[in-house]
Order: structure tokens, then C-alpha cells, then sequence
């Protein structure tokens, strides 16, 4: 048997500066999440029925304060994927 998976993806980003402590963005981009499955002992091809080819996009934040770094983002495949992520920091 044999599995190949494979991604690919390209993003354009955005981004700027509201005063010295924030720092918003936004990302735009083109996601492929293909498989191909070869089972040997029948020969037989199965793909994945409903593979994930289209947009993304995130949008984001990161906030310093002194010492302190933190950062939020919401990410999406539209219809398939939704997520989000935090961080905090300490800068040594």
C-alpha cells in the first residue's frame, strides 16, 4: 500500500503599526490539502472525496508591552477549518 499526503499553500500578508505597541494583520492565501491512497493487494486508486483546495485567511494582532509580548489570531478555510491561537511572552 501507499499514502501520499501532501499540502501546499501560498499567503499574502498585511500588516502595519498603531502607535509603538500594536501591531495588527490580515493574511489572504490558497490552500491544497490532496491525498492519493494506492492499495497494492487490489490495485486500486482511492483519493480523498473531498479534498480541500481554496481560500484561507487569518487575521491577527500582536501587543508588546515593555517585557511582555502577546499575540492572537483567528484562521480559516471557509466552510472546512475554523481556529484560533493565543501566545504570551517574556522578553529576556
Amino acid at each position: 500500500d501507499l499514502f501520499l499526503g501532501s499540502t501546499f499553500g501560498v499567503d499574502a500578508l498585511f500588516g502595519t503599526s498603531v502607535g509603538d505597541r500594536l501591531r495588527p494583520y490580515m493574511a489572504v492565501g490558497f490552500t491544497d490539502a490532496s491525498t492519493f491512497f494506492y492499495i497494492g493487494d487490489d490495485a486500486v486508486v482511492s483519493n480523498n472525496a473531498s479534498p480541500y483546495a481554496s481560500v484561507t485567511g487569518s487575521l491577527g494582532f500582536q501587543w508588546t508591552l515593555d517585557k511582555l509580548d502577546f499575540a492572537g489570531e483567528f484562521y480559516t478555510a471557509p466552510g472546512v477549518l475554523y481556529t484560533g491561537r493565543l501566545r504570551a511572552g517574556i522578553k529576556l
